[in-house]
């Protein structure tokens, strides 16, 4: 089997090193320590930083970018995910949001909406469609209104991006072992 030049191999089968790794996918506890303000580290400091206390008025936050790493075990392999906070980044996902929801409050005051939304920045995603009457009768008319609910949710993930590996280099870096004399070493010199 040819494989690709780029492909490294762990537990007899290849993959690639790295991956982009959907935050709002992760399973619900994964997702929770993901975006947990605490545990963050400033790029080229090993100090921790709780993002949530960020003065991103400042300058040099506010072009700076804030890391941290959450190992992740499966049955198959162990993998990091490392999550990055950037308040430049949380700005603009922002400002693009904020448009969407003018489009979309456009759709909800002109009564037109698509009949589906086809990609996940679609407008039409902030608008739920109500065709039922108070009295639980089905309505020939629907009413459209925001779904503020949708869009709160979607702002908790704002500024945060993540990239799954398998690196053993980045891996191996938070994990030690302590041997019997009680010095620590690396997994991989055991």
């Amino acid at each position: 089997m040819k494989r690709h030049p780029r492909a490294i191999e762990f537990c007899s089968y290849p993959f690639r090193s790295k991956r982009t790794q959907s935050l709002k996918k992760l399973k619900k506890e994964n997702q929770e320590i993901a975006l947990s303000p605490t545990q963050f580290r400033k790029l080229g400091s090993s100090k921790f930083i709780d993002v949530s206390k960020l003065d991103e008025n400042d300058s040099d936050v506010y072009n700076s970018i804030y890391y941290k790493e959450v190992p992740i075990e499966s049955k198959k392999l162990s993998e990091t995910l490392i999550v990055t906070y950037s308040p430049k980044y949380k700005d603009y996902q922002r400002k693009i949001r904020s448009g969407q929801i003018d489009r979309a409050q456009k759709m909800v005051d002109s009564g037109k909406s698509k009949k589906t939304h086809r990609n996940p920045n679609d407008p039409a995603r902030f608008i739920t469609k109500t065709a039922v009457t108070e009295n639980g009768e089905v309505a020939e008319q629907q009413i459209l209104q925001l779904n503020t609910a949708t869009i709160e949710d979607e702002e908790r993930f704002d500024g945060f991006y993540a990239v799954t590996t398998v690196l053993r280099v980045m891996y191996l870096r938070s994990s030690k072992s302590i041997r019997d004399d009680g010095r620590s070493k690396n997994v991989s010199e055991l």
